[in-house]
């Protein structure tokens, strides 16, 4: 359902691409260990974004670069000259992380031309170097009006996004930089930008800037805001009024990346992320890991009057419901309708997630194992406005809890911990009077 590794520690997906049928993920891991390490990137496929295959570690660290977030792209027209096929090859652009002091952060690029399985570094790596310490996470895309190469990349301590354009993938010339529109204390990270569908306004699209912020976010810790507005192939200008708002409103939603490979301004974006926090992910257990992905989202907008409203819906759970308490589930619950639900193991651990159909998603993690930081045995909240019509999509197994409320325009993330292996799963939904009755 979700994908973690078989050991050792994961963090950010980098480069999702659908390409010659097949979703292909990349993510920051350490081979050597299960804390943050020697990060490259670990490869993991799948023919329906629920069923994941790993592969061979694609870019390894190396004596100078550790290898940061970036993305892929398919180079099809063979721009770059990098290809050996008909086809052009994938090109997947990174930051290179300095192992020595002073610390330094460059853009570089690697290429392979057998799908994704071998990859070779740029012999000339960097690509972009502009003796930064805080200049990361390269997202490239082709832009169609412009007829060129667009790169964003984060200048993390000015919370800033440097937008550079390209006609071969390797020469690169700054056109723009976009700030945050109000001062910020942490730092951005991992942009994305993709036009996103307006759904119910046929021909409507609107350019979407996600940003991955450092801390503040509505549940403690990291988070991802967005920002709406439009991109003309140099600068993206934010609408008028526009600010950033939060993605998910659990702990754990962080570095989210869209899949390249696929048309996100007709059928919505798709991407997935990490799903845990900066707070505690290196004081999670490690077993079998220490690192997971959420499910994967598909994404697009809803306009309500003038103003836009980012909506994600999990991409659907291919499962057998029988017995009606296995796991994994998804559960849809009408909007009139509550839910309560409750894992526990055979350990006394325990975690709850209750949603009342008049506005509030409760998950609850205090119960689980006092051997897990404080910071993650937190109960957490989440406000939404009922809209009739627009029920509650669950995504649960005993790794996670997606909740996906008024159609998916309010979401909350959070990781589970399980000590124990035996996970009961105890759920009951009731009638909203019935649930209020029960709540006092």
């Amino acid at each position: 359902m979700r994908f973690q590794p078989s050991q050792n520690w994961m963090n950010d997906p980098n480069g999702p691409i659908f390409h010659d049928g097949v979703w292909h993920l990349f993510y920051q891991y350490n081979p050597n260990g299960d804390q943050w390490g020697d990060i490259g990137w670990g490869h993991a496929v799948s023919t329906n974004l629920v069923d994941w295959e790993e592969r061979p570690l694609a870019i390894p660290a190396d004596d100078e670069h550790l290898i940061f977030s970036g993305s892929v792209i398919h180079d099809a027209k063979n721009t770059s000259g990098l290809g050996t096929t008909e086809r052009g090859p994938l090109i997947a652009f990174y930051t290179g992380h300095s192992r020595d002091e002073p610390q330094q952060q460059v853009q570089c690029l690697a290429y392979s031309n057998d799908g994704g399985e071998t990859w070779d570094k740029y012999g000339t790596n960097p690509i972009i170097d502009l003796s930064l310490a805080n200049f990361r996470d390269p997202k490239v895309f082709w832009h169609e009006e412009s007829k060129r190469w667009v790169m964003l990349t984060a200048l993390a301590a000015e919370q800033s996004i440097l937008i550079f354009t390209s006609q071969n993938l390797i020469d690169w010339t700054q056109v723009s930089r976009f700030c945050a529109p109000e001062p910020m204390d942490h730092e951005w990270e991992c942009p994305d930008l993709l036009p996103l569908p307006v759904r119910d306004h046929s021909d409507e699209v609107k350019w979407t800037l996600f940003v991955s912020v450092g801390g503040s976010a509505p549940a403690g810790g990291v988070g991802v805001q967005y920002f709406i507005g439009d991109f003309d192939g140099e600068a993206f200008i934010l609408d008028p009024g526009e600010r950033g708002r939060w993605v998910d409103f659990g702990p754990d939603f962080y570095a989210p990346q869209s899949f390249s490979g696929i048309s996100s301004d007709r059928d919505g974006g798709l991407w997935l992320g990490w799903m845990n926090n900066w707070i505690y992910a290196k004081q999670t257990f490690p077993c079998p890991s220490r690192g997971m992905m959420t499910c994967a989202r598909r994404i697009y907008l809803h306009r309500e009057e003038h103003t836009y409203h980012l909506v994600q819906q999990p991409v659907p759970l291919a499962q057998s419901m029988s017995p009606p308490q296995s796991l994994p589930r998804r559960i849809s619950v009408q909007g009139d309708r509550a839910i309560v639900l409750e894992l526990t193991s055979e350990l006394g651990e325990k975690a709850s997630l209750a949603v009342d159909p008049l506005g509030v998603v409760t998950i609850d993690r205090s119960g689980l194992s006092t051997e897990l930081p404080d910071e993650f045995r937190q109960k957490h909240e989440m406000s939404f406005r009922p809209v009739s019509g627009q029920g509650t999509v669950i995504v649960l197994d005993e790794k996670g809890i997606e909740v996906f409320a008024t159609g998916g325009r309010d979401v909350m993330t959070a990781l589970l911990q399980f000590e124990g292996r035996s996970i009961r799963l105890s759920l009951e939904e009731l009638s909203a009077d019935a649930f209020a009755s029960s709540a006092s």
